[in-house]
């Protein structure tokens, strides 16, 4: 072997390149196998290329042209005379004329099987014991065997190490072939050394070179450069194959990178047409999947109607809910009841979810009247709408009082003929109470009997407590929820508890109080409902108010400094009526407000003590 730079190439020779390249591993050298050496598997010190090597492999078709320097030998036999062996065998090999063994070499099917193996082995035998001289033919024939999942871009380098050796000029063809055995094991210098020296000696890139290149970006994982260069090659109007489209969506959807699976998807359809063989429709599907997952629209939409709307693709429930819920969220209603009619053709038995992905479709093209008409099917098929069930359409009446007018005379409407679910009546009255518009929500809720069968229910006062600021508004709705024998829930409760407690009786919101939850896994009370409530209690110097604080505490840390004013306050309450400061005695000044005193939460605890002390 001659002397190497730190590229393991000779000095001078054209692909060698600055010292500041790392070393080539070496490997034994391929035309010096000796006839043990079947496999490389032992002698290849590098990582195995993973499963999509293969992938990349199996997907090259087009047949392997000749090498320009391949040896002029006598006509070889025909297949019958003398056929290929399915393996290659010491007994086989000396059994075959010279001229047998060059057209095994030739044979695509051999590469295609990816038996490498037996083309190191078929090298080996004409080189040292048939004495041919190594040529291009042998050299080429070496670099296809690393097409195979256990070739490597080691390998190919020591072949191209022997070749420089033995004054073998790498040709055209063998370029070629060395670009497609990189983008199976890609090595990012080798390729580039590749590419220039094809660039310095005028070899023009072919379409399936520049396919591999761009394969070989793709396996490096340099996704940029991989879909620059595809792209360009689009705008040169190249003939990809699909196979390389395929290669390229697969990759680029299992990176969730589906803007650019979508844009190749397209070009493939117009670059080769329709296709529907089964790896075409093996595509077809996971790219239709990724797009639902992801919920983009426009991938979802061309792949349903490039291939599902034509008949040509079945897509699982999985994957058609997730284009329903596609739709749903860009508001397609034709895609939305596409999807639908999928899934109801298999007899499949519609759920909650598909039904509101369905009520969202509508919405969001502000179509009231078919978003009702979705809970109304709803009901009529005894799924009961819930409250989750109507946000959308919360969302969208909650802009305007026109849309609420809109509503209230569509479900009049729908009363005539269809059920209308009391979820339907109440997203009306808590699109009502967000305008702060209780009375005309009261007067829906006292006509509810006319729009829906089931009347009022748990969430309907729920909705109108909630939005209650009196206390006498509050137990006028808390009663009529007992006349209708519905048991209090306890948001309700709490909003009783609110109302009580700014104009109320203090008794009656403690009395509500003790019928909530109080467990400590328990939501309790809300801050606002809390703040208004010690407000209350420390306004009236009552004892319970302690108690309060303590709970507050223990479940909202943050509210030691929202009520400190007042237990100052109620402190000094305290203290004036046991002992009456003297006359003479300056007044103390009073921290501000704005600025608490580091040492007035002490008192507040001392005091606080004294308090539990005094109550024990």
């Amino acid at each position: 072997m001659v002397s190497k730079h730190s590229t393991g190439y000779p000095k001078g020779h054209p692909w060698s390149q600055s010292n500041s390249l790392h070393v080539t591993p070496r490997v034994t050298n391929p035309f010096r196998l000796t006839r043990q050496a079947t496999s490389r598997k032992d002698a290849l010190h590098v990582n195995r290329p993973s499963h999509q090597g293969h992938q990349i492999r199996a997907a090259h078709t087009e047949s392997r042209p000749q090498p320009e320097n391949a040896p002029q030998r006598t006509p070889a036999p025909s297949a019958s005379e003398c056929p290929t062996p399915p393996l290659v065998t010491e007994e086989s090999m000396r059994q075959s004329v010279t001229s047998a063994i060059y057209e095994t070499l030739k044979s695509q099917r051999l590469y295609d099987d990816g038996r490498g193996a037996a083309v190191r082995e078929l090298v080996c035998h004409l080189v040292h014991d048939r004495g041919e001289r190594p040529n291009i033919f042998h050299a080429d024939a070496l670099a296809a065997a690393n097409w195979a999942v256990d070739g490597s871009a080691v390998e190919l380098s020591v072949i191209i190490d022997e070749m420089l050796r033995l004054g073998i000029e790498p040709t055209g063809q063998f370029c070629h072939t060395a670009l497609r055995a990189l983008a199976i094991h890609p090595n990012y210098i080798m390729r580039n050394e590749i590419l220039g020296y094809m660039k310095q000696e005028q070899i023009e890139l072919s379409e399936s070179g520049r396919c591999s290149v761009a394969l070989g970006l793709l396996r490096d994982r340099q996704f940029e450069m991989a879909m620059d260069y595809i792209d360009q090659m689009i705008r040169d109007k190249l003939g990809i194959p699909a196979w390389v489209f395929d290669i390229f969506i697969y990759q680029l959807g299992e990176m969730n990178l589906i803007d650019e699976a979508f844009h190749l998807a397209w070009h493939r359809v117009q670059a080769t047409g329709h296709d529907d063989t089964p790896k075409s429709l093996s595509m077809w599907t996971f790219l239709l999947e990724e797009c639902g997952k992801a919920l983009h629209y426009e991938g979802t939409k061309f792949v349903w109607n490039y291939m599902v709307e034509s008949g040509n693709l079945n897509p699982c429930d999985g994957t058609t809910t997730n284009v329903l819920y596609t739709a749903a969220r860009k508001g397609d209603p034709d895609l939305a009841n596409q999807a639908i009619q999928v899934l109801s053709a298999r007899g499949l038995k519609l759920g909650i979810h598909h039904y509101e992905a369905l009520v969202e479709t509508y919405t969001r093209c502000e179509d009231l009247q078919n978003a009702f008409q979705v809970l109304c099917i709803m009901a009529s098929t005894g799924i009961q709408p819930e409250a989750a069930s109507t946000r959308p359409l919360f969302a969208l009446l909650k802009r305007s009082q026109q849309l609420i007018d809109s509503s209230l005379d569509l479900l009049a409407n729908l009363a005539r003929t269809e059920v209308v679910p009391t979820a339907g009546a109440n997203v009306v009255i808590e699109a009502l109470c967000a305008h702060d518009n209780l009375p005309k929500a009261l007067s829906v809720y006292y006509g509810i009997d006319a729009v829906c069968i089931a009347g009022p229910n748990t969430h309907t006062f729920e909705v109108l407590l909630a939005a209650a600021t009196t206390h006498d508004d509050a137990a006028m709705i808390f009663s009529e929820a007992e006349l209708l024998s519905i048991k209090p829930s306890e948001a309700m409760h709490e909003s009783m508890v609110r109302c009580c407690a700014r104009d109320g009786s203090l008794k009656e919101a403690l009395a509500h109080i003790a019928k909530i939850d109080q467990s400590a896994t328990s939501p309790w009370l809300s801050k606002r409902t809390l703040t208004v409530l010690i407000e209350r209690t420390f306004r009236e110097q009552d004892p319970k108010a302690w108690d309060l604080l303590d709970e507050a505490k223990r479940r909202y840390a943050d509210v030691k400094w929202e009520f400190e004013a007042m237990l100052l306050e109620m402190i000094k309450a305290d203290a004036s009526k046991m002992r009456p400061p003297p006359a003479s005695e300056p007044e103390a000044d009073e921290p501000e407000a704005d600025e608490p005193d580091e040492h007035l939460w002490g008192e507040v605890e001392e005091a606080l003590l004294k308090k539990r002390v005094h109550r024990s």
